[in-house]
C-alpha cells in the first residue's frame, strides 16, 4: 500500500487505539505467516496515485492549555518556507495571516513525477506588552523582556512586547502530496502558562531559552497517529515526556493513543528524531527524520513508517 500524506493532527483528542505490532513466527515444522503489522508499510509502485500539481493546506493553530485544544490562536503570522532554506531568509509565501485561527495556502507537490511539498511553516503569535494580565501563577511575563525597563511594564514600549506564543515550526513530513481535509492541527504554547507548563514537565527545571523544543507525533503505515511509541534524539534532549488523556504526564514511557510525545532541552541547529515500536525482540526503529531547532522555539512534526 502507498502510503497516503497525512501529517499528524496534533490534536490531543482521543483517537482510536492502535493494535500492538505482529511479528512473523519461523518455526520450521509448522510455518505460520502473520500479516504485515501496521509499521511494515508496501508502496505499490506499480500503481501510484496521481497527485496534482498544487495542493491546497489548512492549519488550525489553538491554545494547547485550552481543553482539548479548542481555543483558537488568533492574531497569528507566519512564513512559508522550503526544507532547505533555513532560517527562511527566501520564503515561498513571505506573510501569511490566520483567520479565526486558521492559516490556509497552496503548495506546489511536483504533480505525479514529485514526492510533494516537504517544506515548514514559521509561525509567531501577537505581541503584547508584559503587563499583569500577562503574569500567571506568579511568573512576572517580563522576565521573558530583559530589556524592559519595570518603571515601562504598563506603557507601550516596544522593549517589554513579549509574544503571546511561543514561537513554531510546522515541519511537513509526511511530505504534503494532496489537499489536507481535515486541517492541521497546530497547538501553540502560550509563552507565560507555558513556561510552568515546561518547567514541571522537566521536573523543575529552568526552560533553558537558548534551546528549542521539539513536539512530535507517531503515526503507522495508515497514518493514524499510534500508542505505544518512544521516539529519541541525536543530539539527545534533555528530557523525553508524553502527553495522556491531553496532559502532561511526566511519569509516561510510551505514547498514548494520540501518538504525541515532546523533547526538550536540544541545542540549536540540525536534530534527527526517531520513532520505535515494542517488539519482542526489544525496540524496533520504524520510522526517522531530521528537523531544523531554533532557540525558544517548539518544531513540530510527525513520524510515519518509510514504505518499502
Amino acid at each position: 500500500m502507498r502510503l497516503t500524506t497525512r501529517l499528524a493532527s496534533f490534536s490531543l483528542a482521543a483517537l482510536a487505539s492502535i493494535s500492538a505490532c505482529a511479528d512473523v513466527l519461523d518455526i520450521a515444522e509448522n510455518p505460520v505467516l502473520v500479516p504485515p503489522d501496521s509499521f511494515t508499510c508496501k508502496d505499490d509502485a506499480n500503481s501510484p496515485s496521481p497527485m496534482p500539481d498544487n495542493a491546497v493546506v489548512r492549519v488550525r493553530a489553538c491554545d494547547f492549555i485550552s481543553s482539548n485544544c479548542s481555543t483558537p490562536a488568533r492574531g497569528l503570522t507566519a512564513k512559508l518556507c522550503d526544507k532547505k532554506d533555513f532560517p527562511c531568509e527566501k520564503p515561498r509565501i513571505a506573510e501569511l495571516k490566520d483567520v479565526d485561527g486558521e492559516l490556509m495556502f497552496e503548495v506546489p507537490t511536483g504533480g505525479t513525477l514529485g514526492s510533494g511539498f516537504d517544506g515548514y511553516l514559521a509561525v509567531l503569535g501577537p505581541l503584547e506588552q508584559c503587563g499583569d494580565k500577562m503574569n500567571v501563577a506568579g511568573l512576572d511575563a517580563c522576565q521573558l523582556a530583559p530589556k524592559c525597563d519595570m518603571a515601562k511594564r504598563m506603557a507601550q514600549d516596544k522593549d517589554c512586547l513579549i509574544p503571546t506564543y511561543i514561537p513554531a515550526l510546522l515541519f511537513f513530513n509526511p511530505p504534503i502530496t494532496a489537499d489536507t481535509s481535515p486541517p492541521i492541527v497546530l497547538p501553540l504554547i502560550p509563552s507565560i502558562a507555558g513556561q510552568n507548563l515546561l518547567a514541571g514537565a522537566a521536573g523543575g527545571a529552568t526552560v533553558d531559552p537558548s534551546q528549542g523544543i521539539v513536539f512530535v507525533t507517531g503515526l503507522d503505515c495508515f497514518g493514524h497517529p499510534s500508542a505505544g511509541m518512544t521516539f529519541t534524539s541525536s543530539p539527545a534532549a534533555g528530557r523525553v515526556i508524553y502527553i495522556e488523556s491531553g496532559l502532561v504526564n511526566p511519569t509516561a514511557v510510551a505514547t498514548d493513543r494520540s501518538g504525541v510525545a515532546g523533547l526538550l532541552g536540544l541545542p540549536m541547529g540540525f536534530a534527527w528524531v526517531s520513532a520505535f515500536t515494542p517488539g519482542q525482540m526489544g525496540a524496533r526503529e520504524v520510522a526517522k527524520t531530521g528537523i531544523q531547532i531554533m532557540p525558544a522555539t517548539v518544531s513540530y512534526v510527525a513520524l510515519a513508517p518509510t514504505a518499502n
